[in-house]
């Protein structure tokens, strides 16, 4: 079983795209089997969990994604990747954004680190308009295609890789063919983060 957290970029930047967000949220369900859950969780000044984690709901109402301010990316990364663990369930991120942070209080340079950390696998989808076309990464974009090399995830970019149903296919495709090794040292201390 897999636990999907779809994170979604409401800020100002994404205005032009945001019926193309809502609509690519609602495909999300059909795409989910019986044992997986999903939850949502949409950002800009700060991540905001519209639908907490549950079964496969029959839909998600895009009518909850509503622009708002700022762009707080590496904040809301941080809420997502490091959810309650469930024993028995692995844990998948996707982001739908245009890359660019700007208010976030972490670090963009701490972002991948905390991916690596969080066990989750991290995809990230980005639905760029035309203003961004051309322009060099941000930051933000460069440490969040880090961070998803980290956690065995993928960068996709909706304007050279078709539609979402597609995109979401494969994730979920690359998703499967993914596995966990976990080890337990016999005699060594427990605690904390070790390399």
């Amino acid at each position: 079983p897999v636990d999907v957290t779809v994170l979604v970029d409401t800020s100002y930047s994404v205005v032009p795209n945001l019926d193309k967000f809502r609509a690519d949220v609602q495909k999300f369900p059909a795409l989910l089997r019986p044992i997986d859950r999903v939850r949502l969780i949409t950002f800009a000044y700060g991540p905001t969990e519209i639908l907490p984690m549950q079964p496969r709901p029959k839909i998600i109402a895009g009518d909850q994604i509503k622009p708002a301010g700022g762009t707080s990316l590496n904040d809301a990364l941080l809420f997502a990747l490091v959810p309650e663990p469930q024993a028995g369930r692995r844990l998948l991120v996707i982001l739908l954004t245009d890359g660019a942070d700007s208010t976030s209080a972490i670090d963009a340079v701490d972002v991948p680190g905390i991916a690596m950390r969080s066990g989750a696998i991290l995809h990230v989808v980005f639905r760029k308009g035309p203003e961004t076309a051309g322009k060099p990464a941000p930051a933000s974009e460069q440490a969040i295609q880090q961070a998803t090399a980290q956690t065995g995830g993928r960068v996709w970019d909706l304007s050279t890789t078709g539609d979402i149903v597609s995109v979401l296919t494969q994730v979920f495709e690359h998703f499967k063919q993914n596995y966990v090794l976990s080890f337990v040292p016999k005699g060594g201390s427990r605690d904390g983060w070790h390399e």
